[in-house]
C-alpha cells in the first residue's frame, strides 16, 4: 500500500516539474502503468488471502512433490 501511495506522490511531483503539453507523454504512460501494476499486485494479494481464509486455495498434497511440482526446479 505504501508503494502505491509513493508512486502517486511521485507522479504528482513529476507532473509539476515537466512542461505542460496537450498530448499524453510517454512519462504519463509509464507512471500510470507502474501504478496499475502495483494496484494489480495488491489486488492479487487480497484475492489470494481471501481464498486462503475461505479454505479454497489449492494445496500441494504429500505425494505430488516430484511430479512436476516446484521442487523439480531446484
Amino acid at each position: 500500500m505504501t508503494t502505491l501511495l509513493t508512486l502517486t506522490a511521485m507522479f504528482g511531483a513529476v507532473r509539476q516539474e515537466v512542461p505542460r503539453v496537450s498530448y499524453v507523454s510517454f512519462l504519463d504512460i509509464w507512471m500510470v502503468a507502474c501504478i496499475l501494476f502495483v494496484f494489480a499486485c495488491i489486488l492479487e494479494f487480497t484475492v489470494v488471502c481471501a481464498l486462503i481464509r475461505a479454505g479454497k486455495a489449492p494445496s500441494i498434497k504429500k505425494g505430488e512433490i516430484g511430479q512436476g511440482g516446484t521442487s523439480d526446479l531446484i
